[in-house]
């Protein structure tokens, strides 16, 4: 006989995980739930969900998802953090987390449909913020095309810096 619930916990992670843009994956073994609370609230406040899943649920719940590539990672007690918007943040602030608590471990990830390791997932958490990247690029692309306009700026300023040179030579010699 199926049970219910386990049937409708698999198809609640099944849209959470097709809804997801990145989702990281850590072992809490050691935690107290005070900790694990503590988390919670800090990954809330960024819109990152934090869920403790069993193994055999959470691999069917992958299935047939962008994360299916994670349902072998999936062992032992797990939890996954799910980012709906910024796919950095969850790395970044479990990272954070690993550092303050050292009986947590982040085990793999999976972030713009690329499957990370944990030392992985720790690069990824090193990234600047999403708006600093795109403020860096566009002043690289920006850069060669303010340079060029300087320069063509520079040829009319010097022609009538030329024409003001030749004018006060003659009014000097007349």
């Amino acid at each position: 006989m199926v049970d219910q619930a386990k049937v409708e916990t698999v198809a609640e992670l099944h849209e959470k995980f097709n809804q997801a843009k990145a989702i990281i994956l850590a072992d809490y073994r050691g935690l107290t739930v005070k900790r694990i609370s503590d988390l919670r609230n800090i990954l809330r406040e960024a819109s990152v969900e934090f869920k403790v899943v069993k193994n055999s649920l959470a691999q069917r719940a992958s299935m047939g998802t962008k994360f299916e590539k994670l349902s072998e990672h999936f062992k032992g007690p797990i939890s996954v953090a799910l980012s709906y918007d910024d796919v950095i943040a969850p790395a970044r602030l479990l990272s954070n987390f690993a550092r303050t608590e050292p009986k947590f471990a982040i085990t793999a990830g999976m972030v713009e449909g690329q499957l990370l390791g944990a030392d992985e997932v720790k690069a990824v958490a090193e990234l600047p913020p999403r708006k600093v990247l795109l403020a860096q690029m566009l002043s690289t692309v920006q850069g060669p095309i303010r340079d060029f306009l300087v320069i063509l700026g520079g040829v009319p300023r010097e022609f009538l810096l030329t024409l003001e040179a030749i004018k006060e030579k003659q009014s000097a010699s007349s």
